[in-house]
């Protein structure tokens, strides 16, 4: 909070600055005037957090014993308590009730930024948050509800919170690149807006699992890396690094965790890169089964307290897809993927889409950037070794959006821009015999108006609903901000078989997706007053979701074959 180059430095202390940031509006014109002493948290997603979050005979049954049972008992009159990050950097936790802030915390690599914060050249955002992430975790003795968020734009960093207790969080652990568990890796930590990833991995802890972020150091030629790190230590287990094929900046997105056997522990994880190459890490360790294995346990693939020596990049260390136009352009990932039962019972569809809304090279207009959503077939998913394998667009059914026009709302009558969208059969098998050699390894829909490039692009997670993928874009910030919400088949890209979307139109029969203008917060697909229903909530838009018919009433559970 002390930095004499500033003009205020000299009739300003450090401890006014101090108690400006805790809520004194005493020198409030000399330092930035404020409409709220709470900072502003718009567009963000918080965690809601109360009692326990799995099931009990799950956990149980994972660290084989009664812990966590326990642990239900405890924590079912638990405060609830919702945490969120802030423009300005901060975590800030509010009681669920009342909605007084009930804590706050500032991350060691926001500090150096304090300073600028006071001043009248602070803007709202330039401290963002990342999204954190809330887990229950076995320490070996006893369970814990822990948070890990990435700083995001405050400064190159990651920090876990015990926050168990409500009224007494502890600090657990924080890295950034200079931290002394990353001086020996290559590549170091870099800014993340991404939510991380905890889980139980195969080497018998709990781990946090996330990419490695951008502008990091190390990462100028084209590496890249997930990083496994202890839950509850901060400790790295392992760094998992990756190399493009194009020697300029690079970095890791946010990876999305695969447990195919249901066991509850981690077997695979899937993370895409801004150069459009789609990774996968083998999460298995040492302790891999295969699939024909008849090794017993609860687990199918690989033991629940093996070795982390055994994580790897998968493919050889080779991409599973890269990401290119139909020019052959490489197509940035930065949401995480989404992971589908593949339609023949064999493997899983990989869904990515492509889009960067920030560090865009110099002299290049977003609005002129096409991007795509893919769906992948990952063929070997159930512990089988895997050789080099990159899977091609040449090898993709085409999807494309054949019609923009006009859809009425049913509820409101309100119109808005809508689309309709193909749905070609993809040919997964030659003559779609499963016995024959196979033809297809997934499908693309480029996000193209009448064949023209709009900048629109995909920077948010998906969703699904039942047997429906929910896909949110955005028209790039060089364009007038709006949204579009898509409703699609996971296993072509294309068009459901139901209307999914309460709009009509006198041009087509089905609609599959429609434009809506963000709200300063709360829009995006969100939950209907109904149970077990979604809106497209957009400024001046509420658009029902209508789910698959099959995915109304009780929903059962089957282990997909890999035969």
């Amino acid at each position: 909070l002390t930095d004499h180059a500033e003009p205020l430095a000299g009739t300003v202390s450090w401890q006014q600055r101090l108690e400006y940031l805790r809520g004194s509006s005493a020198l409030e014109g000399e330092l930035r005037p404020r409409t709220s002493i709470l900072g502003e948290i718009a567009a963000a997603q918080g965690v809601l957090v109360q009692g326990a979050r799995y099931l009990a005979s799950v956990a149980n049954r994972l660290e084989g014993n009664n812990t966590y049972s326990d642990f239900v008992t405890q924590t079912a009159q638990r405060r609830a308590q919702l945490y969120v990050g802030g423009q300005d950097g901060f975590l800030h936790a509010f009681d669920a009730r009342s909605a007084a802030e009930t804590f706050a915390f500032i991350p060691s690599s926001v500090l150096p930024h304090l300073l600028h914060s006071t001043t009248q050249q602070y803007r709202a955002g330039d401290y963002r948050m990342g999204r954190p992430a809330v887990a229950d975790v076995y320490d070996g003795q006893q369970w814990r509800t822990i948070l890990v968020s990435s700083v995001g734009a405050g400064g190159s960093g990651l920090f876990a919170l015990d926050i168990t207790h409500p009224d007494a969080i502890e600090l657990l652990w924080e890295l950034d690149e200079h931290s002394s568990e990353l001086a020996t890796q290559q590549v170091k930590l870099g800014y993340s807006f991404a939510q991380p990833s905890i889980a139980r991995l195969h080497h018998g802890g709990w781990a946090v699992v996330t990419g490695n972020g951008y502008q990091a150091q190390g990462s100028e030629q084209g590496a890249a890396a997930l990083y496994v790190i202890d839950a509850l230590k901060g400790t790295l287990i392992k760094s998992l690094e990756v190399q493009s094929d194009l020697a300029r900046s690079n970095g890791l997105s946010a990876p999305r965790l695969a447990d195919y056997d249901g066991d509850g522990v981690a077997d695979y994880a899937y993370a895409g890169d801004v150069h459009g190459n789609l990774w996968r890490f083998d999460l298995l360790g040492d302790g891999a089964y295969g699939p024909d294995s008849s090794a017993s346990g609860v687990g199918y693939y690989g033991a629940q307290s093996g070795s982390r020596s055994g994580f790897k990049v998968s493919y050889a260390g080779k991409p599973l897809f890269t990401a290119t136009t139909a020019q052959g352009v490489r197509q940035p990932i930065t949401a995480a993927p989404s992971l589908v039962a593949h339609p023949t019972g064999k493997g899983y569809l990989v869904i990515v889409g492509t889009g960067q809304d920030f560090e865009l090279p110099e002299g290049i207009d977003p609005a002129q950037l096409t991007h795509s959503l893919y769906g992948i077939w990952d063929r070997h998913t159930a512990g089988q070794s895997t050789g080099a394998s990159t899977v091609s667009r040449a090898q993709l059914a085409l999807q494309n959006i054949t019609q923009t026009t006009v859809g009425v709302s049913q509820d409101s009558g309100e119109s808005s821009a809508a689309r309709v969208i193909s749905n070609h059969t993809v040919q997964w098998h030659t003559g779609f015999d499963t016995s024959a050699p196979i033809q297809q390894r997934g499908w693309v829909l480029d996000l193209q108006a009448d064949g023209a490039a709009t900048g629109e692009m995909l920077v948010d997670n998906m969703r699904s609903l039942g047997s429906m993928l929910l896909v949110q874009t955005q028209v790039s910030s060089g364009s007038a901000a709006q949204h579009w919400l898509y409703a699609l088949n996971p296993t072509t890209g294309g068009a459901t078989a139901h209307q999914a979307l309460a709009i009509k139109s006198a041009t087509a029969s089905l609609l599959s997706a429609i434009q809506f203008t963000p709200a300063a917060s709360g829009s995006g697909i969100q939950r209907g007053e109904r149970a077990q229903s979604f809106v497209v909530q957009g400024r001046d838009t509420q658009v029902p979701i209508a789910a698959p018919p099959q995915a109304i009433g009780r929903q059962s559970w089957r282990r997909i074959s890999n035969d």
